[in-house]
């Protein structure tokens, strides 16, 4: 099954040209500020950690529509965290590169953007983001090969780019987005799985096998159909993610974001209604948007472990309630909100409150590369 546009009689209206506008630090969300959000990761009973996860608020700007893209991404390695940690420092720039590149913009050398010629391709239809995600994906698996670990080590990956008015999901592996709609849970990314009819037929006509070893595993090995790396799998998985688009409406709550280490031990809607009910009561006690969501992805993770969950688990949750369509766009967080930690000078790792990464601003002219990286505790 494919899950494609949630968007209904809206995707019949052309959609209006948009284009990809060059950032500075100094107007970082100056259309729209991100909507408040929390991240939580752990170990749990797994010797190590491998999941990875990636925020860039304010990814780009859409001034024709009067909007901003903000990025959330999680991965969950396996056979080790390599593709995992080279998926969150990398994805996100191929797909700013591929975004820019369809705008119109050529890309100097230092990742600087240079305004092209006006012309028919220099601003990009919003249709085809689908193109430009699974662009940004194969890119990055590509660019992952050089790894000398790539044949036997993937991740997977999921990414949501959040708009006021539209939410672009691409996914490639087992993790899922959940959607929270007037309550309800609405699964928006379907898990890649051996079992999977579709998955099965494709794996078998690239003439791999589908086999039960604990589980149903693609030649016996891996417990999903698709990732980035496994290269030693090669053609039976691969690194192409399915794209879909959502229409936001007034009833969205908040999105929903983790590896498979919650949904292994936690149905949809029983995740939906435990974050329901945290930010509902932190809410009451005083607790900001943003404190709120992030006390719902602790509780998530430590209500996965409690379930019996042996693997790691990560958990992004976006409050959509703040940010509604047409409405304005709420107080950028302050810098502890963000779940890294704001770092002057560029390339310097840090790991206070147990986040490895950093968010820096973007030299003038740059591509944007505002982002936290990393895992939690232990």
């Amino acid at each position: 099954m494919k899950l494609g546009s949630l968007c209904g009689a809206a995707d019949s209206v052309a959609p209006q040209p948009l284009s990809f506008q060059r950032q500075a630090s100094a107007c970082l969300g100056a259309l729209r500020s991100c909507p408040a959000h929390g991240v939580k990761a752990v170990c749990g009973k797994r010797n190590k950690m491998e999941d990875m996860y990636a925020v860039q608020p304010n990814f780009c700007d859409i001034p024709l529509a009067s909007d901003t893209l903000h990025f959330f991404g999680v991965y969950d390695g396996h056979g080790g965290c390599q593709a995992a940690e080279h998926c969150a420092k990398r994805l996100h720039h191929h797909l700013s590169r591929s975004i820019a590149t369809a705008c119109g913009y050529s890309i100097a050398d230092g990742n600087q953007l240079m305004q092209a010629p006006e012309a028919d391709g220099s601003q990009v239809d919003w249709s085809i983001s689908s193109s430009l995600m699974q662009s940004a994906f194969v890119k990055t698996d590509a660019e992952f090969a050089n790894d000398g670990c790539a044949a036997m080590v993937g991740s997977t990956a999921l990414v949501a780019l959040v708009g006021t008015r539209k939410v672009w999901l691409a996914n490639c592996g087992d993790s899922r987005a959940v959607l929270c709609r007037a309550g309800k849970a609405i699964q928006l990314t379907d898990d890649h799985k051996p079992e999977r009819e579709d998955e099965a037929e494709r794996v078998e006509k690239a003439g791999g096998q589908v086999l039960y070893w604990n589980g149903h595993r693609v030649m016996g090995v891996l417990a999903m159909s698709r990732a980035i790396g496994d290269h030693g799998l090669r053609p039976y998985i691969i690194p192409e993610p399915e794209v879909s688009v959502v229409c936001r409406t007034e009833d969205d709550d908040f999105l929903l974001l983790a590896s498979d280490g919650l949904w292994d031990v936690m149905a949809n809607q029983e995740a939906t209604n435990l974050c329901i009910r945290c930010i509902k009561r932190a809410r009451e006690k005083g607790a900001s948007r943003n404190a709120a969501v992030r006390i719902a992805a602790s509780v998530l993770t430590k209500a996965a472990i409690d379930r019996g969950s042996k693997d790691n688990v990560t958990v992004v949750i976006v409050d959509l309630r703040n940010d509604r369509p047409g409405a304005g766009g709420a107080a950028a967080p302050a810098p502890s909100d963000v779940g890294g930690v704001v770092d002057a000078a560029p390339g310097r790792a840090n790991s206070a409150n147990g986040v490895g990464g950093a968010v820096t601003a973007p030299a003038p002219g740059a591509i944007p590369e505002r982002m936290c990286t990393g895992w939690v505790e232990g």
